[in-house]
């Protein structure tokens, strides 16, 4: 909604706001966007780390259709990073859990 502005005005900012509240709720198509908009600094700072872990929490209940792609962005956006922030990555996803 925000992102395209559909009914609203567009707005990064809130579009990542309500991805947010959705993958924490670990819903795996928010979960992406939010992966996206860290990648691209895109409503938020860019933070390849934080992409890397919400791609990497999003493919686990992607569904069939999304899991090409999810996988393509998380294989790409390693390529930005270095052994150190893969590690980082690997680390907050073995210690995020959602929220209920």
């Amino acid at each position: 909604m925000y992102k395209e502005g559909k009914g609203v005005k567009v707005s990064p900012k809130n579009a990542v706001l309500w991805w947010r509240k959705a993958a924490n709720q670990d819903l795996s198509p928010a979960q992406k966007m939010l992966g996206i908009s860290y990648w691209l600094g895109s409503g938020v700072a860019k933070d390849v780390v934080k992409a890397r872990m919400w791609f990497a929490l999003a493919i686990r209940y992607a569904d069939i259709d999304d899991l090409q792609e999810i996988s393509n962005l998380g294989y790409s956006v390693e390529h930005e990073m270095t052994p150190a922030q893969i590690a980082e990555a690997k680390r907050l996803v073995a210690q995020w859990k959602p929220e209920r």
